[in-house]
């Protein structure tokens, strides 16, 4: 039986996006009661787990140029999902956060993707101290490159984890990792930041290969440090 079964959760994203349908639909084979909807439509009703999907400025209709707005959005809205989240003290709760994915900067820019990734991994951080007492944990989900952004590049990356599944991040990866991270499978784990790339984000000279290449960024180290979330 899986720690999930008859447990509840909610899945907040954007409309249509593609890694919250697959949590979702993960989530609801393991006999979770999940409901799929957006910040704004979010039910105040209260959840065993909470998992926030991360969309890209496109679909919140915001110009990439705009990320003073880009990060309010994300923050506004990732803070409704945290108050879907009873702070009784009388079970384990999860609060698990998607970021977005290091393949959205052929879209979107590293600066944008790097500082929302970076606003969530903070938010993550102050969550796990401060509402431990209540049995809330927080983690972040930090996906690599999708197949779809790949597309966008001329330049493609060398993974070090080779598989049969596909080369680069599925929207089956996330789901697995976020539904792991709701689980009281992971009963104990708070303030993880868990890269689902293949290795990707050890590999500093095949990202960066790939940000020079394409132009977002120099050889300045800086960027690619905040790009990938480390410090």
């Amino acid at each position: 039986m899986s720690t999930l079964d008859n447990t509840t959760a909610a899945v907040i994203a954007p409309p249509g996006n593609e890694v919250a349908n697959a949590i979702a639909t993960e989530m609801r084979q393991q006999g979770c009661h999940v409901t799929l909807a957006t910040a704004g439509d979010a039910s105040p009703a209260e959840f065993d787990a909470v998992v926030f999907v991360t969309g890209s400025p496109c679909e919140y209709n915001i110009a990439v140029s705009d990320i003073s707005r880009y990060v309010g959005e994300i923050l506004a809205d990732a803070a409704i999902a945290v108050r879907l989240l009873p702070t009784d003290g009388l079970a384990s709760r999860s609060l698990v956060l998607v970021a977005p994915p290091v393949g959205a900067i052929f879209e979107s820019g590293a600066t944008a993707i790097s500082t929302v990734g970076g606003a969530l991994q903070g938010l993550s951080r102050a969550l796990t101290v401060e509402l431990g007492e209540y049995g809330i944990r927080s983690n972040v989900v930090q996906p690599g490159i999708y197949e779809a952004a790949i597309k966008r590049a001329s330049v493609i990356p060398t993974i070090p984890l080779e598989r049969t599944e596909g080369l680069f991040t599925q929207p089956l990866d996330i789901a697995r990792a976020a539904v792991f991270l709701a689980s009281d499978d992971a009963s104990y784990i708070s303030g993880a930041i868990v890269d689902v790339d293949g290795g990707l984000s050890e590999d500093r000279h095949a990202i960066a290969s790939v940000l020079w290449a394409e132009g977002i960024t120099t050889a300045d180290e800086s960027w690619t440090e905040a790009l990938l979330g480390h410090h």
